[in-house]
């Protein structure tokens, strides 16, 4: 983990991404989401 490796002084910024899965987990929960809606959905109207 390389955050223990430098200090981090009042003032700085600190720029933070995240793991190419994580974007695409948010793309598949968007996705199996809407899915489970409408599923939802249809099955409350009939």
């Amino acid at each position: 983990f390389l955050a223990r490796d430098f200090i981090i002084r009042d003032g700085d910024t600190v720029y933070v991404t995240e793991a190419p899965y994580v974007q695409w987990q948010k793309v598949l929960s968007a996705i199996t989401g809407s899915a489970s809606t409408a599923n939802d959905l249809a099955s409350i109207g009939g």
